[in-house]
């Protein structure tokens, strides 16, 4: 069995970029709070925008799961991710994805060519076919902790920056350190009516804070280097929630696609007996690299 490392890069990019957008539900609660009322005649169009976007955030932290639809491609256009499936978060964080066993170079280890993931407090999970021998013998699930694939420090600010569990919809919440956000009018996403609204936050406004260290600590290979800002993209329906959000990050681009607000599944751990631990086949990996 022989799993190479680009799947602890992808898996541990999506993760990333979910946590690092973001803020407190206090600090939120505070952009809304501070931003001037609609009747206000003096209220300019920014501003006006950032309470929406607030609105909507609050209606998306009570929802707590989704379907999800996630794609991420890097600079160089050529390391990408698809995934799509179930996100919970609040009180029951976590998610279960489906996506391209090649993407992730787990081919070896499924016949049908998908890979079902999960992440759950701090862990991810693979299923894979179980295998008739060697230290794996039977098991369907391989674990993996965060700090393994990504480092303790880059895991530790990961679970900084995500203090209201791994939420795909905290993008909004990054919202609360925008300079200005535009109404970029009404467009069709995923075959759905939507209003487009953009907002751009500069790196140098997070500093200090845990989400502006993760957005530094991602590779110049996915990025392009040279991040100077985050620009989000948020597609909200009728009822005011998301269908869209997209960030984009230097040349790094990451879209989540929501439907069925509040109507999905917590998503659990693997039963132990059925899981093994892959730490000591990426240890080995690591030490054989060239």
């Amino acid at each position: 069995m022989n799993t190479r490392i680009r799947v602890t890069v992808a898996a541990a990019t999506m993760a990333l970029l979910v946590g690092m957008s973001a803020c407190t539900a206090d600090g939120a609660r505070q952009a809304v709070e501070s931003a001037p009322k609609a009747a206000d005649k003096t209220v300019d169009t920014s501003k006006s925008v950032l309470a929406l976007l607030m609105a909507a955030d609050e209606r998306t932290q009570k929802a707590q799961s989704a379907k999800v639809t996630a794609s991420m491609v890097t600079a160089d256009g050529s390391k990408g991710m698809n995934a799509r499936g179930i996100w919970s978060w609040g009180e029951h964080s976590g998610f279960e994805m489906e996506s391209p066993a090649a993407e992730m170079d787990m081919q070896d280890l499924v016949a049908d060519g998908t890979i079902t993931w999960r992440f759950v407090d701090g862990t991810y999970y693979y299923e894979v076919d179980p295998a008739d021998d060697g230290p794996f013998k039977g098991k369907r699930w391989l674990k993996l902790d965060a700090a393994a694939i990504m480092g303790k420090k880059a895991a530790a600010q990961m679970k900084a920056a995500s203090t209201g569990g791994m939420d795909p919809t905290q993008a909004l919440r990054s919202i609360r350190y925008a300079k200005e956000a535009r109404d970029l009018g009404q467009e069709t996403v995923a075959g759905r009516s939507a209003r487009h609204y953009q907002a751009t936050t500069r790196l140098d406004q997070l500093k200090g804070k845990s989400s502006g260290e993760l957005f530094r600590s991602l590779p110049a290979s996915q990025t392009g280097g040279n991040i100077t800002s985050i620009t989000c993209d948020i597609w909200l329906d009728a009822q005011g929630m998301p269908v869209r959000l997209g960030q984009k990050v230097g040349k790094m681009r990451m879209d989540f696609t929501f439907e069925e607000f509040g109507r999905v599944r917590p998503v659990l751990a693997p039963p132990a007996s059925q899981t093994a631990d892959l730490r000591s086949m990426l240890s080995n990996s690591a030490e054989h690299a060239d």
